[in-house]
This record gives structure tokens, C-alpha cells and sequence, in this order.
């Protein structure tokens, strides 16, 4: 949510918002992706 830099984030946007191969693979991807958010914000949450 930062809109320091809109240029880097469409930059970034390609990359990690459409992997390679079908839909299969990216509803993997989105899944892990929010799996993996969800489990830093458990870390930061559980250090403090």
C-alpha cells in the first residue's frame, strides 16, 4: 500500500502475479502466497 513507488510495483506486478502454467498452478501460487503472509504476520505477531 505504498505509494512512494507506483513504477516498482507494476514493475513487480508481472513477475509475481502471473506464474507460468495454468490455472491450477496459480491457484497453488495465490494459496501458498497467502499461506506465506499469513505466516510472517504469526511471527510478528507471537515475537512481541
Amino acid at each position: 500500500m505504498n505509494f512512494m513507488r507506483p513504477k516498482e510495483k507494476q514493475a513487480l506486478w508481472p513477475v509475481y502475479f502471473t506464474p507460468h502454467g495454468g490455472p491450477r498452478f496459480r491457484l497453488i501460487f495465490g494459496l501458498a502466497f497467502l499461506a506465506g503472509g499469513l505466516l510472517c504476520w504469526l511471527l510478528v505477531a507471537f515475537r512481541h
